[in-house]
């Protein structure tokens, strides 16, 4: 091969060469020129971020970045609109795992974190979406554990039995007096359904209030707003009455309707044979009935007088078969009988309901004497049947 030849052949191969070296060179000057001549450098990202809900905030916790130049995390929300920075103490890098974002609305929020190195160099971003922070919104919503029957034996021990408790309720606190007046509390865990108060001081409020989380990684316990007050109800009826379930007694040995013993009955109540209130019906039952072939009963009076020392009760009934459309009422009254009916009411009764209520509650601000029963007035065919009758002293 001629040298001419070999020489054409170099040059074909060296000047582009040397084209694109020059062209390489002239773009990395142009891109340092926008990196102010200098490389881009990425702090290390914090792994494993977990967000834990609050009240009006969220805790933050991260696997910290092994990088030693982190010098502090940003968490932006909001578009970048608002952020909260968690400066990294010098030389505790490995140590600085978590940071709180407070005086947050109650919603829902996505944040970006970042890595910044003491340059100011950010690190990629890490988004965490849908955190739930909540707030009074939330408490508004929150209602104390319901209670599923409390009653005193008679020992005067409280007993209160509990519902299911909701799967966020952490607690529910019932706070009382003790009988040396000391105050008490007993913190009832939500698995927890029957609680005992025995060292209870007679006639003082026994309250309770209900604490939640709304998640199990919660960081705040949200109490509701208010207390409860337990309705705590002493069955006193042996004590201040007489004859009154199941089977009745009565006064005469035979006849389908009878006076009832221990029982104040008055004339036309007494319809069948000069006898009435108490009937074989049912196993035996307080009644009245008129019609078929009996008078009508006008003001018909069933009751009993008692002396009841000041406090709240609850008269309560249970019924058998009813059949009237008469005015048939419980009646509680002072004095030592009920009162007639007055255009369908019943005037100076302390309490007064149609039967098939089957309970009225009265409260009397001094001892007294109390009558407690049934009125009624019944024209026709018609009746009424009580299986058992109970009286409620409330605490």
């Amino acid at each position: 091969m001629k040298f001419s030849d070999i020489l054409f052949k170099f040059f074909l191969l060296f000047i582009p060469g040397c084209y694109i070296l020059i062209s390489c060179k002239k773009l990395d000057i142009e891109y340092r020129k926008y990196l102010n001549n200098s490389e881009i450098v990425y702090p290390g990202v914090p792994s494993n971020i977990t967000c834990y809900p609050g009240k009006n905030r969220v805790q933050f916790s991260w696997m910290p970045s092994p990088d030693p130049s982190v010098a502090k995390y940003i968490i932006y929300w909001n578009n970048y609109t608002d952020s909260a920075v968690f400066n990294v103490p010098d030389g505790k890098q490995s140590q600085f795992t978590s940071g709180i974002v407070n005086d947050l609305s109650e919603g829902t929020y996505f944040f970006t974190v970042y890595a910044y190195d003491n340059k100011n160099n950010r690190s990629i971003p890490t988004a965490v979406n849908s955190v739930k922070v909540y707030g009074n919104l939330y408490l508004s919503g929150l209602v104390n554990r319901s209670i599923a029957s409390t009653a005193i034996d008679p020992g005067y021990n409280i007993v209160t039995t509990f519902s299911n408790a909701d799967v966020t309720n952490i607690s529910t606190a019932v706070e009382y007096t003790a009988a040396t007046g000391e105050s008490k509390k007993i913190d009832v865990a939500p698995a927890t359904k029957m609680v005992t108060i025995s060292d209870w001081k007679i006639g003082t409020p026994v309250v309770y209030r209900s604490s939640y989380k709304p998640s199990n990684i919660a960081i705040d316990t949200f109490y509701v707003k208010y207390y409860d007050t337990l309705q705590i109800r002493m069955d006193v009826t042996a004590t201040y009455l007489k004859n009154t379930s199941q089977p009745f007694l009565s006064v005469q040995t035979t006849n389908r309707f009878r006076d009832p013993k221990d029982w104040i009955v008055n004339a036309p109540v007494q319809n069948h044979n000069n006898m009435g209130g108490w009937g074989s019906d049912n196993n035996t039952v307080l009644c009245m009935e008129s019609g078929w072939g009996a008078p009508d009963i006008i003001n018909g009076k069933i009751y009993q007088s008692v002396l009841l020392p000041a406090g709240t009760y609850t008269l309560q009934v249970e019924l058998g078969p009813l059949g009237y459309t008469g005015s048939v009422r419980l009646v509680a009254a002072v004095g030592t009988t009920l009162p007639d009916f007055v255009n369908g009411q019943t005037p100076g009764a302390l309490a007064s309901a149609d039967l098939s209520f089957k309970a009225i509650s009265f409260t009397l601000p001094q001892d007294d004497t109390v009558s407690l029963g049934f009125l009624a007035t019944m024209l026709g065919n018609q009746y009424w049947r009580v299986t058992k009758v109970k009286l409620l002293r409330h605490y």
